[in-house]
């Protein structure tokens, strides 16, 4: 018995790491909270595939308008931006730099949905962040 649990590898956990960095390539919950169109904001997304095997990956982009009255936050009229679809070998990452802009003033929301195996029945992870855009800034 002893033999056997030295030899026998123990099972690693698998999963997806999913997260965006900001310009300067930090961590950062607000990337960029507060846009003055035209001005654009540019993320990393990041992908770390440690499932232990070969996946295919796809990342959407979407783009909420997300009026807040009070404590309320109602989302609305939905735009997809992007998708990037990909294959990640197991303990290998993918980084895409996306720039986007806000030309219309408002409260947004921008929604990264990861889907895996091409099933996109629901997000396998999803992360997001509000920004806010402002009128176009007088020259």
């Amino acid at each position: 018995v002893v033999a056997y649990v030295a030899v026998t590898p123990r099972p690693r956990e698998t999963y997806t790491q999913f997260y965006w960095l900001d310009e300067n390539g930090t961590l950062n919950p607000t990337p960029c909270p507060d846009l003055v169109a035209p001005r654009a904001c540019t993320i990393t997304i990041v992908v770390v595939n440690n499932e232990s095997r070969t996946v295919p990956y796809s990342v959407g982009i979407d783009l909420w308008e997300a009026p807040r009255i009070g404590n309320v936050t109602t989302l609305h009229n939905r735009t997809t931006l992007e998708r990037f679809d990909f294959t990640l070998e197991d303990e290998r990452n993918w980084t895409q730099a996306y720039t986007f802009s806000i030309l219309k003033p408002g409260r947004y929301k921008l929604d990264l949905l990861l889907f895996r195996d091409n099933d996109f029945r629901s997000a396998y992870r999803n992360i997001f962040f509000f920004v806010t855009s402002n009128a176009t800034a007088a020259p």
